[in-house]
């Protein structure tokens, strides 16, 4: 039952956008729904005890339990009309679900979601712990006379740190050196491969207004074509952030890329590279947590 009530909870309330009035009486709510939970928990764990000796006194406990399920029913019906209440009062308040716009909520979601996934090359990461020696490794596979590679993927669950590392990767010393033009463009899971197209040769012409509107006027084939020969031209560093699939694979010269997937780190018919980033050791696990405190305390 009590869980029942939490389901009913976030149910009532998630769908809503919230002001902060609203939102205070939620968190009032909150303790009383703990209390009763825990109270209910507590009063019935502590008489269900194993053992043949505990049977019959485990059988007069049963009516008393009763009594206390009913009283803790009264508290969560006392509750539900509380959060039926506060339900009304949003609507009141011409606060309206976010769902009301149909199918376009979803997709409104995933485009939330999209931005804040976005990564940016000019946001660079202060606090970078046990990333020293990856940095190194790639930068010098990247600027070696001898790489031949046209990908160099690095792979490796969500959380690891794979965008942090291409950041420290793409403003490395030595790459800049190396390289004569640079893009970097976040994929996601819901990119336009030719917005990704134009993105990329935007930055590595540093196109002008002109040029990025002779651009935006051009079939597929003529940016493929155009993005192929500065490529060819010039020596170009291309990190794509975050890539989901094959799709993206139409485009030659060397990139770096970051992705979870093993099998979009690795394509077919492709002279690639693949690097598996491992998590943190302990100790540089609790580096980064104290410095990531620090920070929030500052």
């Amino acid at each position: 039952m009590a869980e029942a009530v939490v389901s009913f909870v976030l149910e009532s309330v998630r769908d809503f956008t919230i002001q902060e009035s609203c939102l205070e009486s939620v968190i009032k709510l909150s303790p009383h729904l703990e209390d009763v939970i825990q109270t209910y928990g507590f009063k019935v764990a502590s008489k269900q005890k194993s053992g043949v000796k505990n049977v019959l006194r485990r059988f007069a406990c049963i009516f008393k339990e009763g009594l206390e399920l009913h009283k803790i029913g009264a508290k969560i019906e006392n509750i539900t009309s509380k959060i039926y209440n506060l339900r009304s009062s949003l609507q009141s308040y011409n606060i309206k679900e976010i769902r009301e716009s149909g199918g376009e909520s979803s997709l409104q979601l995933h485009e939330r979601q999209r931005l804040l996934r976005r990564s940016y090359s000019h946001v660079v990461e202060r606090d970078v712990v046990g990333l020293e020696s990856n940095v190194e490794e790639l930068v010098m596979h990247l600027v070696k006379d001898e790489n031949h590679h046209q990908v160099v993927s690095i792979w490796g669950m969500g959380g690891l740190g794979k965008t942090t590392l291409a950041k420290q990767v793409y403003h490395n010393k030595k790459a800049r050196h190396h390289f004569d033009s640079f893009a970097w463009e976040c994929v996601s899971q819901r990119c336009q491969i030719r917005n990704v197209w134009e993105g990329i040769l935007f930055k590595l012409i540093s196109a002008t207004k002109e040029q990025k509107q002779e651009i935006k006027e051009m079939t597929y084939d003529e940016i493929a074509k155009k993005l192929f020969r500065v490529m060819e031209e010039t020596r170009c560093l291309v990190i794509l952030d975050d890539i989901w699939s094959l799709e993206m694979w139409n485009l030659e010269s060397t990139i770096l890329l970051t992705t979870r997937y093993q099998a979009v780190a690795l394509p077919p018919n492709r002279n690639c590279f693949l690097y598996k980033l491992q998590p943190l050791n302990e100790n540089s696990s609790l580096e980064l947590f104290e410095k990531i405190c620090n920070i929030w305390k500052g």
